[in-house]
C-alpha cells in the first residue's frame, strides 16, 4: 500500500516539472517569494499547479484502469 501511494504521488508530481525535483521547486519559491515579498502567492500558485497535476493523474489512471481492467482481474 505504502507504494502504492508514494507511487501516486510520484505521478503526480512528474506531471508538475520534469526540470526540478519538488524539494528544490518549494525552495526556489520561497527564495524569490521572500525577495519579493510574495510567498502567499507563489504558493498559491504551485497549489494550482498541483491540483492540476493531480487532475491530469487522475484522467490518466481512469483510462488506464479501463483500458487494463480485464488485465488486472482475478
Amino acid at each position: 500500500m505504502f507504494e502504492l501511494v508514494v507511487g501516486e504521488i510520484d505521478a503526480i508530481l512528474g506531471e508538475l516539472d520534469d526540470n526540478q525535483d519538488f524539494a528544490t521547486l518549494v525552495l526556489d519559491l520561497w527564495t524569490a517569494g521572500r525577495q519579493a515579498s510574495k510567498v502567499d502567492q507563489a504558493f498559491e500558485g504551485l497549489a494550482e499547479r498541483l491540483v492540476e497535476a493531480k487532475k491530469k493523474y487522475s484522467q490518466t489512471k481512469e483510462l488506464n484502469d479501463t483500458l487494463f481492467q480485464c488485465d488486472f482481474e482475478a
